[in-house]
């Protein structure tokens, strides 16, 4: 452009003779795009109207780099866009309300709300919808970072607008128009005094329409406005409410974040306050949704709420069988509080779970549900690879320690003590060692009783060694019985063990090591050292 041109544009632009609108009109229809962008830009920095009316008169006339510029401008337009729409006569006013979507011109938000409330004004739907627009947009930068801000902080937007539709709530008979509602749900905080006012209010018919938006809207900003208002201990009913009906997954999974872990008092509080979770009816279609971690969150969430426990069983039964290994782990927990042959019959079913904590929560609660038949089942899963699992099942079977097994011994007739003792040996890990103990123990009545438990237990082969030492003992009732007890073993240390008790200067004990010799079918080795049965 030419310095003389340029300087055409700029007396065009300062001066306030309306003829120079006229002349930059004129231009706008120039073929060479740059003579047309100056004349455009000129019109809009006029500090008059009347060029702006202009340019607004054109906008469906606008290029894309036309447009492109009109918006980078959008700050210079809004008060003649806010005077057309404000107008129910001025000509420019569906050009006005184009222009204000196109520029996302939320500083226009107060002039909507008051054409929404005069009654007489014509295009009232065509302002409610500009108006919805504008909200949503306000919102979305509100809520999201990536959302295009425009020339103003949103922050400072909102607290401008707040002002018109906190009128419009307070005074919703005068114009009964839903979407006055709706905008002041996407944009109030939590702390709004009218917001809390209106929904502890039973006569403002906007109660009812903000309850709708709290339940349906799927908008984050009312999403996050329900769970915030969640937080207050004093929280309204229809917050509660709409806790209870709302079973879109972004809302579930948002309500998941914010009650995961240990909630706190007050949301503990309105949890107590929520007699059912629509998502927990019917199938689990949006249990199957969630992530494994969001899913057991999802358990912990209905037990805090009153829930009815038919559908709290039903979600720990759909869990057990179909959900991640942390959801399994959470119902297998929970279903401690549930009794009756349904929960027998499911507790049984998760024994076999692939995962042991799973099994290890399951036991837990195993022995107390008095299931015929269990105790085998109990003993088996004592002897899992898995530690867990052992610790768990060793925890039931506490009453089959070896301590109150030595103690009881005495009392016990033969079959009982083989039978238990057989139970100890599978559930006590400490039984070996206790064991080793017994018979090295001072007393020779605990040393036989010792030798005698080994035999019942079947453990003579994990006992050997001390065997070995008390068949060398200096009482003789002592190697006797251990020598007796030896003739079940299979080690190489008991076949010498025995051969040397078969020279033990007492006849007694040489004798009780042939027999053990000859019930370990060792009659070579026997032959051996006593030449032939008739010597």
């Amino acid at each position: 452009m030419s310095e003389g041109l340029a300087t055409t544009f700029q007396v065009l632009t300062q001066t306030p003779n309306e003829a120079a609108v006229r002349a930059l009109t004129a231009v706008l229809d120039s073929p060479l795009e740059p003579i047309r962008r100056q004349a455009l830009e000129t019109l809009i920095a006029r500090r008059t109207s009347g060029g702006k009316r202009e340019v607004l008169a054109r906008i469906d006339q606008l290029d894309e780099k036309g447009l492109a510029f009109f918006r980078a401008r959008a700050a210079r337009m809004t008060s003649t866009l806010r005077a057309a729409v404000l107008d129910a006569n001025d000509p420019l006013r569906n050009n006005a309300c184009r222009a204000a979507l196109l520029l996302n011109e939320v500083d226009l938000i107060p002039a909507l709300v008051s054409v929404l409330e005069d009654h007489q004004d014509p295009d009232r739907a065509q302002i409610a919808g500009v108006l919805m627009e504008l909200a949503k947009c306000l919102a979305d930068q509100l809520h999201d970072p990536q959302a295009p801000s425009g020339h103003r902080d949103p922050r400072a937007v909102r607290d401008n607008v707040l002002g018109a539709l906190e009128r419009a709530i307070r005074q919703f008979t005068r114009h009964d128009r839903p979407e006055l509602a709706e905008a002041f749900a996407l944009l109030v905080p939590a702390s709004n005094a009218v917001l809390t006012q209106t929904l502890n209010s039973s006569g403002n018919p906007a109660t009812a329409l903000l309850l709708e938006q709290f339940t349906r809207n799927p908008h984050p900003a009312i999403l996050q406005l329900v769970l915030d208002l969640f937080d207050d201990p004093k929280a309204p009913m229809a917050v509660i409410t709409a806790v209870a009906r709302r079973a879109d997954l972004d809302f579930v999974q948002r309500l998941l974040r914010k009650t995961a872990g240990e909630p706190a008092p007050a949301m503990r509080k309105n949890l107590k306050r929520v007699h059912s979770l629509a998502w927990l009816q019917g199938d689990a279609a949006l249990i199957d949704q969630l992530s494994d971690e969001e899913q057991a969150a999802a358990l912990n969430l209905g037990m805090l709420t009153k829930t009815p426990r038919d559908q709290l069983f039903r979600l720990i039964r759909h869990l057990l069988q179909h959900g991640g290994q942390r959801a399994r782990r959470a119902a297998a927990r929970a279903l401690e509080q549930f009794n009756g042959k349904e929960a027998n019959e499911l507790t049984l079913q998760s024994l076999d779970d692939p995962d042991p904590f799973v099994q290890a929560a399951i036991l837990g609660h195993l022995r107390q549900r008095g299931i015929p038949g269990v105790m085998p089942r109990l003993v088996e899963m004592a002897r899992s690879p898995h530690q867990v699992v052992r610790e768990a099942a060793q925890e039931n079977l506490g009453e089959f320690s070896f301590d109150r097994y030595r103690e009881a011994y005495g009392m016990l007739d033969d079959d009982v003590r083989r039978s238990t003792g057989e139970m100890v040996k599978n559930v006590d890990p400490f039984t070996v060692p206790l064991l080793r103990e017994e018979l090295a123990h001072a007393s020779r009545a605990r040393r036989l009783r010792g030798i005698e438990m080994a035999v019942n237990l079947e453990l003579v082969d994990q006992v050997d060694h001390e065997l070995a030492t008390l068949a060398e003992d200096e009482d003789l009732i002592v190697r006797l019985e251990a020598v007796a007890a030896l003739s079940r073993a299979t080690s190489p240390e008991s076949d010498r063990v025995l051969r040397e008790a078969a020279k033990d200067p007492n006849e007694r004990v040489r004798d009780a090591a042939r027999r053990s010799l000859e019930e370990r079918n060792v009659v070579s080795q026997w032959m051996e050292i006593w030449g032939s049965p008739d010597r």
